[in-house]
C-alpha cells in the first residue's frame, strides 16, 4: 500500500525530490564545469565567491526562489542544498 501522508510526517526528515537533485546537479555542471554527486563536499569542489554567486542565480532561474548566500556555504552537499532549495520553495507557496 502507497503512503500517501504528506512527506513532512512520516517520522523522518523528508529526502529531496529526484527532480530538485538533478536540476542543481544541471547547475552546478555548467557553473563549475563538473559533475557533483550526492554527498559530495560542494565547498571542496570551488569555493571562488564568483561561482557561488553563479550557483545562486542558478537556483533563482531554475527555481523561482532565493537562498540567502550564507547557507549556500553552511549545506556542502548536493543533498543539503536540495534540502534548503525545496524548503525555500515550501515557504514561498506558504506566503
Amino acid at each position: 500500500m502507497t503512503d500517501r501522508r504528506p512527506r513532512q510526517t512520516r517520522g523522518r526528515a523528508p529526502r529531496p525530490r529526484a527532480s530538485t537533485v538533478f536540476r542543481l546537479t544541471e547547475i552546478l555542471r555548467e557553473v563549475l564545469g563538473a559533475a557533483a554527486g550526492f554527498d559530495d563536499d560542494l565547498l571542496a569542489l570551488d569555493r571562488d565567491p564568483v561561482l557561488i554567486t553563479r550557483v545562486h542565480h542558478g537556483i533563482l532561474e531554475s527555481f523561482g526562489v532565493s537562498l540567502p548566500l550564507d547557507p549556500l556555504f553552511e549545506a556542502p552537499t548536493l543533498t543539503q542544498l536540495a534540502e534548503l532549495v525545496e524548503q525555500a520553495m515550501d515557504g514561498a507557496t506558504r506566503s
